[in-house]
């Protein structure tokens, strides 16, 4: 199974990404979490220290590597051979695989789009067991999805908030995941903070389409601050709840 998370900017797509990953490894699966995003936090989430970032470098900045399977200079091959990219390159933090694919880069240099074409050979190279899970944390918007990055994925599993512009954002997301031939397209509402606010993201949201609503939490936003740290445990007991429609036992 390869899920990809998308949404708007601070719906919490990382969270979601983080606690959908220690549910999978609880219910017994084997599971790739991929930060995909140049300024992403998923390592933060998933409780790696700054010191153990540091011990590993994103694929794309391993250039003898890329350049030797992607080749070098502006025409580079847009399917190189990247098997064992996966394992060789990832961090195990509570069994789960992380994979740092990218980072921010100096200003003006150049685009992602080496990154974003090695990134999608990685995603679609990765032949799963019955039992393997990858969860892609995406950049925020819809950029990645006009580069086809997440195309390969089985569900994207798209986060808003009860917002008109995280709406807007969400249908967008929709359209291109659809374009991009993805299978399944789910919502979830996160951050809820009242009844109003429900009643909003369930009005806007189709009902077939919108797998639950996950409340705002004081305890996440406190490990959000760095007040308290992650742990393999999930984050919120609406966590379990509503993540655990996508999450199985594995048999």
């Amino acid at each position: 199974m390869k899920i990809a998370i998308a949404g708007k900017g601070g719906v919490g797509k990382t969270t979601i990404c983080s606690n959908l990953a220690k549910l999978y490894i609880k219910r017994g699966y084997n599971v790739y979490a991929v930060d995909a995003s140049p300024d992403g936090g998923l390592w933060f989430t998933l409780g790696i220290s700054r010191a153990q970032l540091e011990t590993m470098k994103p694929i794309y900045d391993m250039r003898e590597f890329i350049d030797d399977k992607a080749g070098d200079g502006a025409l580079y091959l847009l399917n190189p051979d990247v098997e064992g990219a996966a394992d060789r390159f990832s961090l195990s933090i509570h069994n789960i695989k992380f994979l740092r694919m990218s980072a921010i880069k100096t200003g003006g240099s150049t685009c992602y789009c080496r990154e974003s074409s090695f990134l999608k050979t990685v995603i679609n190279s990765l032949i799963l067991n019955e039992n393997d899970v990858v969860i892609l944390d995406m950049s925020a918007g819809i950029e990645h999805l006009t580069r086809g990055t997440a195309q390969g994925v089985g569900l994207m599993l798209i986060v808003i908030e009860a917002s008109g512009s995280s709406i807007d954002m969400a249908r967008n997301i929709e359209k291109l995941s659809e374009q991009l031939g993805v299978k399944e397209v789910k919502f979830l509402g996160n951050k809820v903070k009242n009844e109003k606010e429900e009643l909003f993201i369930k009005t806007n949201i189709p009902k077939e389409k919108l797998i639950g609503v996950i409340h705002y939490s004081e305890a996440i936003s406190d490990k959000a601050m760095g007040l308290v740290k992650y742990s393999s445990e999930l984050d919120s007991p609406d966590m379990e709840t509503v993540l655990g429609k996508l999450a199985p036992s594995c048999k």
